[in-house]
């Protein structure tokens, strides 16, 4: 089974609409999962900087990037640019 170009690009409009309803949710953390290293965190983290969804100013190496509403803008923000909208 494949996911085509278009499904993927509705996952994106999806974890969209999803994130601007988790963002009022207040702090909701999301316990990634534990085979994630130290390097996949910190590469989620320069993701989200290289994408303007967090500022580099307010954020450190090491810092965790595990807000479930800044999650769905990184992985929406991802297939989009992969997949080619936006």
């Amino acid at each position: 089974m494949e996911i085509s170009n278009k499904e993927f690009l509705l996952i994106a409009d999806l974890l969209d609409l999803a994130e601007n309803e988790f963002c009022n949710h207040g702090c909701n953390d999301y316990d990634l999962p534990d085979d994630w290293t130290t390097e996949d965190k910190e590469k989620l983290r320069k993701d989200a900087i290289k994408l303007g969804i967090i500022d580099k100013k307010d954020s450190e190496e090491g810092d965790i990037v595990n807000g479930d509403n800044l999650l769905m803008m990184v992985y929406s923000s991802k297939l989009q640019k992969i997949f080619g909208n936006k």
